[in-house]
């Protein structure tokens, strides 16, 4: 029973480190999938965030191990870009919500102290508090997109398939959240490395089907997607921005938290300094971020996974190699005279 208990909170953990601002918005979703076949697209997709996902929690060569150890530093500072387009998208919000100018920081600010301290107080208040939103977060998100449906004609339904897209956005997400899977692996906790990667796939696979069926060209230049489609049912409006806001804070805890702990003793200064610097860069704008920065990163994302797989691959084919070589030894049994 805790086996399944802490597979389902590392699950709520991860399915909140990926939808974040740009997902639940669905300015990713209109970035890398828009116009291409959601069909297809949810499967290739569900496939390879799934092997990617199980691969990081299941690695265990010791090379590879210490390779992705060492590949931390560059992630944690793409880390704070995604800290910095998570800020900029809760000033865009703000400015849809309540006309406040995104250059003044309402929201972003106190989401961020916010955030800064629940990371301080652990892992295990990181995951009670996403084992508590996330399901409620993915439960709005799931009946707001089915009310839009109703009103809504599929585009992406007979569409081509675009894999390196798909490939990219897989790579970059899990590439981004690889930090806090490898903080998990360190928590040693009892939990099924195949459940998560199952779950979590499965749930996001689900959601950006469901996306492509109400997403239109008319959001094609917006910060904030899912906003404008509820733009006719203003109790729908706000419920969603709600959950926008949810998503954005699961987000920021899971990019956040990696950083405690790479200096040992100064967890408070390290995030404090973290911090400042994404806010700063946050001032650029959450749809030049993900518009702009998003792609460039999972370029990175590509390469980086291609040559693990390599290195990967390798070790094992050695491996076997290895096996095959062994001379088998002959037992030879003695006859009793």
């Amino acid at each position: 029973m805790k086996k399944l208990l802490n597979t389902l909170r590392i699950s709520c953990s991860v399915i909140g480190a990926v939808i974040g601002a740009g997902f639940i918005s669905g300015r990713e979703i209109m970035t890398f999938f828009f116009g291409y076949n959601r069909y297809i697209s949810s499967i290739l997709l569900f496939v390879v965030l799934f092997l990617l996902i199980y691969f990081v929690l299941r690695v265990k060569n010791a090379f590879l191990s210490n390779l992705i150890k060492k590949s931390e530093l560059l992630i944690l500072i793409l880390n704070v870009l995604v800290m910095a387009s998570m800020l900029g998208a809760t000033d865009s919000l703000a400015q849809s919500l309540f006309g406040i100018r995104k250059e003044i920081p309402v929201l972003s600010m106190p989401i961020l102290l916010l955030s800064t301290i629940i990371c301080l107080n652990g892992y295990e208040k990181l995951t009670r508090v996403n084992s508590i939103i996330v399901p409620m977060l993915l439960l709005v998100f799931f009946t707001a997109v089915f009310v839009i449906m109703e009103d809504s004609n599929p585009v992406s339904k007979n569409g081509t398939i675009n894999a390196p897209s798909c490939l990219s956005y897989v790579a970059l997400n899990v590439f981004l959240i690889q930090p806090f899977l490898i903080k998990i692996k360190e928590e040693k906790e009892v939990y099924s490395p195949l459940g998560v990667a199952f779950i979590s796939s499965f749930i996001l696979a689900l959601a950006i089907f469901l996306f492509l069926g109400v997403l239109s060209e008319d959001c094609i230049y917006c910060d904030i997607p899912l906003i404008l489609l509820a733009n006719n049912n203003r109790f729908l409006y706000y419920l969603l921005a709600i959950i926008i806001f949810i998503a954005i804070f699961t987000t920021l805890l899971a990019v956040q938290f990696p950083f405690c702990g790479i200096i040992n003793g100064n967890d408070s200064l390290t995030l404090i300094f973290v911090s400042v610097a994404a806010f700063a860069i946050s001032r650029i704008g959450f749809y030049k971020i993900v518009d702009k920065i998003y792609p460039r990163m999972s370029f990175i994302a590509i390469v980086y996974y291609a040559a693990f797989i390599v290195i990967y691959l390798f070790f094992v084919l050695k491996s076997q190699r290895g096996h095959t070589l062994n001379r088998r030894v002959r037992k030879v049994s003695r006859c009793l005279s």
